[in-house]
């Protein structure tokens, strides 16, 4: 029984999984399509945030440094925070960063170096495997119910 709930909860983990990967993809993919004006912007800020509740090895705290960039499309400036946090010194202030931004809409933009296409794929894939995994293993569940009742 324990391992029935198990293989549920990993089979529905590998569909939320799939679904944030997909979409995460998606959101990307659309960016890249609509925001087709390059201009050059600046690292104007690092954001030092904290990542999560808990301590890393040693009880020391696990920080992630965001770049805030600003670009200009025509007279306006705009400043925007990456949702994607690097290492410490990974991005200086002053920095140059390509920013593709959306014409009609110039504070959507987005910043090649900043994207986390690569995680909408890690989470698809993942999210794939849990269900496979998980569903051979429910099917083999329903088979033998099935069987036993027949019998």
């Amino acid at each position: 029984m324990v391992f029935n709930l198990i293989t549920l909860f990993v089979f529905i983990l590998g569909i939320v999984f799939t679904a944030v990967g997909v979409c995460t993809s998606k959101s990307e993919k659309r960016k890249e399509a609509e925001c087709t004006s390059k201009v050059d912007g600046v690292v104007v800020d690092i954001r030092r945030e904290r990542i999560g509740s808990s301590t890393g090895v040693n009880n020391t705290r696990t920080y992630s440094y965001f770049p805030v960039y600003q670009y200009y499309t025509g007279e306006h400036a705009l400043t925007r925070k990456s949702n994607r946090g690097f290492t410490k010194g990974k991005y200086k202030i002053g920095q140059s960063v390509p920013v593709y931004y959306n014409p009609s809409h110039p504070e959507d933009c987005y910043v090649p170096e900043f994207s986390i296409k690569a995680a909408g794929t890690v989470f698809t894939v993942l999210g794939i495997c849990f269900m496979t995994f998980a569903g051979s293993a429910l099917l083999k569940i329903v088979i033998d119910i099935l069987v036993r009742s027949f019998s």
